[in-house]
């Protein structure tokens, strides 16, 4: 399995945040990665790694994806249920410019429009 960044994200992504991911996802290949919340989705497997807002309230949520089917992904949309202390907010979103293959994974944001959280709280979700 490798991780794999689209290019966008290879152009901003600091290498202590970088190396800080990879180490969460080496973690998870460790099957040791334990998540606070849940992400749902029927296409690829996500993780939700950290929770922040941006300036619009927008609930913004940092994932690791992993492409754990026998096909390659290529941009498909994705809809996705985040699930934290039984409030849920529903999202579609697509990884622009990256094919993810079989075993792979990357880092993205989803962004949630609407949602019912606070934005007082931010939290690192994995442990």
């Amino acid at each position: 399995m490798t991780l794999t960044l689209q290019r966008n994200w290879q152009k901003q992504i600091a290498d202590d945040d970088f190396n800080h991911y990879k180490r969460l996802y080496l973690t998870y290949l460790e099957k040791n990665l334990i998540s606070q919340s849940t992400l749902s989705s029927d296409l690829l497997t996500l993780i939700p790694l950290r929770k922040a807002f941006n300036h619009k309230q927008q609930l913004l949520i940092t994932t690791l994806v992993v492409n754990e089917t026998s096909s390659p992904y290529r941009g498909e949309p994705i809809r996705t249920n985040y699930l934290e202390r039984n409030q849920t907010a529903t999202t579609s979103f697509m990884i622009h410019d990256l094919t993810l293959l079989p075993n792979d994974a990357t880092i993205w944001t989803i962004i949630f429009s609407h949602h019912c959280f606070k934005t007082t709280d931010l939290t690192e979700l994995t442990v």
